[in-house]
This record gives C-alpha cells, sequence and structure tokens, in this order.
C-alpha cells in the first residue's frame, strides 16, 4: 500500500515537472516569438523609411522644362517691361495670353485651346508695352489695361473685347511706361506712372470713368513700372515703383513713401529695376527685383536688402518665381537656367536660339505646370515644366 502510494506520488511529482517544464517551453516559445515579431516590425519600419526616403528623392528631383511649341512668331517685344505680355485664369476658369503686336493689334490666345481667339488691330497709335488683368467678380467679367507710348491707357472687357474707356494723353509731357488696377473696397481705380523728358514721379488715380481721384507726387527720378500690394494683415495697400537707381513703396492711405529699397551702386549705364515679384515666405512678406542683371531679395516691411543673386559673367535680362522655390531666369547667353532661390544655386540649364526677356510660370490643366518665354527675336514659346 505504501508502495503504491509513492509511487503515485513520484508520478505526479514526475507530471507536474513535466507540465512545469512544458510552461517554460512555452513561455521562451512566447518571448522568442514576441522579439522575432519586434525584429519583424523594426525592420519593416526601416525598409517603409528607406523606402520613403527614396520616394522623396524620386519627388525631390531635379525639374526641367521641355520645349512645347511656339505660340507667336511676331510679338512686340521690349528688354525693359515685365509685362508685355500676361497670363491670367479668366472668371469663367479659362486660362488666356493676352500680348501686342508690332501692327497695334492685341491678341487674345487660348492656352486651353491653343488657338487665337480674337485680334484687335490698331488698339492704339503707337507701340503698346504694357498690360494687367483684373478678375471683377461684381461684373462677371475680366478686364485688362493696354498701356501705350501714345499715352492713352485703354480699359477692355476681354469677354467681348469692348474698350470700355480711353484714358487720353495721361501723360503729356512725356513717356507712360506703367499703370495697373487697385480694389480700394471694391472701388476699381486705374494707377499710372508717368516717366519721359521731365522725368517726374507723378502716380495719378482713375476712376472708370476718366476722373482723376488723387495724384501722388514724390521726386524727380523717372518711373518705369507700378503696382499694387495688398497686406491682409494690416488691411492696407501699398503702390511700388520702379525707377533708374532704386525701387520705392508707398502708403496709399496715408499718401506718402513707406520704404525706399535702394542698393548703393554707381548707375552710370541708365540700368533699370525691370521685374518685380511679392511673395509671402512664412509670414514675411519678401520682394523680389532685378536690378543691374542681379536679382535682389528684400523684406518689403523693414527694407532690409536680404540676398544678392547673381552669375558670373553672365547677366539677367528676366526672371519668374516657380512654387516659392525657384526663380527661372532669361540670361544674356540665351538660356534659361533654373535657380534656388534661398541658395542661388544654378541646378538646370537650358540653351535656347535667342535672348529671353520676359518669363512666367503658369498651371495649364491639361499640361500642367508651364513656363511661357518671349524673345528678342518676337516669338512667344511654351514649354513643360
Amino acid at each position: 500500500m505504501d508502495d503504491s502510494l509513492s509511487e503515485n506520488e513520484t508520478k505526479k511529482s514526475s507530471n507536474l515537472d513535466k507540465s512545469q517544464k512544458n510552461k517554460k517551453k512555452r513561455k521562451f516559445k512566447k518571448t522568442e516569438n514576441k522579439s522575432k515579431n519586434i525584429l519583424q516590425r523594426k525592420r519593416k519600419k526601416t525598409i517603409e523609411k528607406k523606402s520613403s526616403k527614396n520616394l522623396e528623392k524620386k519627388e525631390k528631383k531635379i525639374p526641367s522644362i521641355s520645349f512645347y511649341k511656339i505660340l507667336e512668331k511676331e510679338s512686340l517685344s521690349f528688354y525693359d517691361l515685365e509685362n508685355s505680355f500676361i497670363v491670367f485664369e479668366s472668371y469663367y476658369n479659362l486660362i488666356y495670353l493676352v500680348y501686342s503686336k508690332e501692327n497695334l493689334s492685341i491678341v487674345l490666345y487660348s492656352l486651353d485651346d491653343e488657338k487665337k481667339i480674337s485680334e484687335i488691330k490698331n488698339a492704339h497709335k503707337d507701340s503698346i508695352q504694357n498690360f494687367r488683368h483684373y478678375q471683377d467678380e461684381n461684373e462677371k467679367r475680366d478686364l485688362v489695361l493696354s498701356i501705350s507710348l501714345d499715352n492713352n491707357i485703354k480699359l477692355w472687357n476681354i469677354n467681348n473685347f469692348e474698350c470700355i474707356y480711353n484714358y487720353e494723353k495721361v501723360n503729356n509731357n512725356g513717356f507712360l511706361y506703367s499703370a495697373c488696377f487697385l480694389n480700394d473696397n471694391n472701388n476699381i481705380y486705374i494707377l499710372s506712372c508717368n516717366d519721359g523728358y521731365t522725368f517726374s514721379e507723378s502716380i495719378k488715380v482713375f476712376d472708370f470713368y476718366g476722373n482723376m481721384i488723387k495724384e501722388i507726387k514724390d521726386s524727380y527720378d523717372s518711373t518705369n513700372f507700378i503696382d499694387v500690394y495688398y497686406d491682409n494683415k494690416s488691411n492696407n495697400k501699398y503702390i511700388i515703383t520702379g525707377n533708374c537707381n532704386y525701387m520705392k513703396s508707398y502708403d496709399y492711405n496715408l499718401n506718402q513713401i513707406y520704404h525706399i529699397y535702394n542698393q548703393d551702386i554707381n548707375n552710370n549705364n541708365n540700368n533699370y529695376h525691370l521685374n518685380l515679384i511679392i511673395y509671402e515666405d512664412g509670414g514675411t512678406v519678401n520682394l523680389i527685383d532685378l536690378f543691374f542683371g542681379k536679382i535682389l531679395l528684400w523684406n518689403f516691411h523693414s527694407g532690409e536688402l536680404l540676398r544678392t543673386i547673381e552669375i558670373k559673367d553672365n547677366t539677367m535680362n528676366s526672371f519668374c518665381l516657380w512654387k516659392n522655390e525657384y526663380i527661372f531666369v532669361g540670361c544674356l547667353d540665351k538660356s534659361i537656367k533654373l535657380m534656388e532661390l534661398k541658395t542661388g544655386k544654378i541646378i538646370w540649364e537650358l540653351k535656347n536660339d535667342s535672348n529671353i526677356i520676359n518669363l512666367k510660370t503658369f498651371t495649364i490643366p491639361k499640361l500642367g505646370d508651364c513656363l511661357i518665354s518671349q524673345e528678342i527675336d518676337k516669338k512667344i514659346k511654351l514649354w513643360k515644366i
């Protein structure tokens, strides 16, 4: 009896040992499996990180352009004006190009359909130097200003190409180089800037009916262009002008100079501030200007010169901003270059057959991001980015 009991106890203890061993084995396997799973997850994450980095690299591949087609062979082009053609999206979401020809006509070209829509013959009596666009949401129409050396500014309804008003002899003493729209509490005004034999800077503000609302006079500097910047933070408007020596901004409400953007350059060659772009970068308002073949980057509100971008042994004729990160530049050596805005580094270039004097980037739905160039040989070309 005692022997059988001891045998049973021995069996029980051995069974207990076996179950404990099995439990330990199961725990070990679980731990092993957990560690394997952790390793697998870590490997997966590493692979995902590597693939995402590779994707980023692919996404950050250097952009370039390819020639698409010639849009016009006989446009009227100028070296020293940034708006000798304009590209805009209309009130009805159509993409248009407007430019002038040597026969003094104005052409409306559809970039969606890649064809001319209309041409106004003898739109002015002298060369048409500048265009500006305004989308009039109240009247559901697109307005275009044409500025001519005949000293007239004409206001067109581009939807039917009707001349709404002709602002005649805006500057009797010399040339009229530039004008633009100004929206003041839904009242649309036309600003003109004078230049010429008197070399006087006079900013004139007109309503739609040719009545002069006010005039801002400052100095005897000749003025090449005028533009407007709307500051949504301060709910203010600033007028920007450029001449032979420097750019200036005016506080529209106060009728006085806001800043002078002046770089100390001995300007004996009568160079001009040619192009102007205002953009916001992380809450900072910057102004980009082309002068003396160099690109100058300014802080708009402080007037501080932030950066100068230049190309050794070369001169830039024109530039445009792309995605607030890059600038396309047209150079005297007949090249188009793509540069990083922050570093001024050239990351891509292409040799062209003529000097490029005007560049603009725009998105056309069926083509994506595009570059439009105007050249000294009168061609307007379309490039795909």
